[in-house]
């Protein structure tokens, strides 16, 4: 072999050498760079059960603190598409230590902290599945669309009768209640009164002309109290309306998408004025005791978190052909983390009573 032929083997065999040694240290360099974690549980974890997604998410919380983390949860979604989402939408979630949203008393809570958002955000709108304005009922007569939506309350449903008879007769026209349909619509009215009065009928919801300013003045004078409850044609869903109407249809509010199974957890999107950033969210609403506001990300995104994993209308889980790569073949699951822990560090990481986490040496992409 001539010297020549010499040199050029040896750069070869120098050249592979070189290849693999900075092949080997460049998935050295990889593996130390992105740490795949086998979770072993007690029972197994399923984590499309509600308590499970909570504790599992706890976990990846703790582990974030070391790294960027991965698994068979998405660290974030899109704000769902039923709550129409706008480029300035941002989502809370709203939680009551006890009882339903869907309670009166907890509408009514509901209704003063959307209020608030509102005043304290320069005009912000907040929405949820609750409706807080409807138009006027179908049958209020054309002229008055436009006008105003009073509760009218006497002491009993007598003295309310006689009220709406002795405003009838000085208003005319100008004035509306359930009582001005004719008897061939009494099946109408009946399902009407449903909604307009109060059960035990001390109470009404009557419309004016929008000119009439001083209505509660003139209830007054026939012994009646009236209170303004909307304008230009639209009834507000104030949060005496839903004491006094707790059962309308029309102070209801929607379980589709927006309220959790248990009740306890509501969404509401805030589409916040162009331009403004994202309020302390904890100093901006005042809210009783039991109640407690979880911002759920920034513009147009929910994060991840314990609060927002116990929500069942939110799904923060992979495509079903990625979920494999996340569990082994004994059912268990893998957690990345880039960069990692230390085994002192992991041994440290508290748990969850009866879990446990160990560095897997199982492939990335086919666990």
């Amino acid at each position: 072999m001539t010297p020549i032929r010499k040199l050029s083997l040896a750069l070869v065999v120098v050249g592979v050498g070189l290849a693999l040694w900075t092949g080997l240290n460049s998935e050295e360099a990889s593996i130390k760079g992105s740490q795949r974690y086998e979770l072993l549980t007690d029972s197994p974890v399923d984590l499309d059960q509600a308590e499970d997604r909570e504790l599992f998410t706890l976990v990846l919380q703790k582990l974030s603190a070391f790294g960027a983390v991965r698994s068979a949860l998405k660290s974030r979604i899109a704000i769902p598409d039923f709550a129409q989402p706008t480029p300035q939408s941002t989502l809370l979630l709203l939680q009551r230590q006890k009882g339903s949203w869907a309670e009166p008393r907890g509408r009514q809570e509901l209704l003063r902290i959307m209020d608030q958002i509102g005043q304290r955000l320069g005009g912000a709108q907040a929405r949820t599945g609750m409706i807080t304005k409807l138009p006027f009922p179908n049958r209020v007569p054309v002229k008055l669309k436009n006008g105003r939506c009073w509760r009218l309350k006497a002491g009993n449903s007598k003295d309310l009768n006689q009220a709406i008879k002795a405003l009838k007769a000085e208003l005319g026209d100008r004035f509306w209640s359930v009582e001005d349909l004719p008897d061939e619509l009494a099946l109408e009215a009946l399902a009407l009164r449903m909604e307009l009065y109060t059960k035990g009928g001390e109470s009404a919801l009557v419309f004016s002309a929008g000119s009439l300013g001083d209505f509660d003045v003139r209830a007054a004078r026939v012994r009646a109290q009236a209170i303004d409850c909307g304008r230009d044609g639209v009834v507000e869903i104030l949060p005496f309306v839903v004491e006094e109407f707790p059962d309308a249809r029309f102070t209801a509010l929607s379980s589709k998408g927006w309220l959790s199974a248990k009740g306890d957890r509501l969404l509401v999107v805030v589409d916040l004025p162009e331009g403004l950033d994202q309020p302390r969210w904890s100093q901006l609403i005042q809210v009783r005791p039991g109640i407690s506001v979880h911002p759920t990300g920034g513009l147009g995104m929910v994060q991840l978190t314990p609060a927002t994993a116990l929500h069942d209308q939110l799904d923060f889980s992979v495509e079903p052909s990625e979920a494999m790569q996340w569990m082994s073949s004994a059912g268990t699951l893998f957690v990345d983390v880039d960069p990692g822990l230390s085994s002192a560090q992991l041994a440290k990481l508290p748990m969850p009573q009866g879990w446990t986490m160990k560095l897997s040496h199982a492939s990335r992409a086919h666990p």
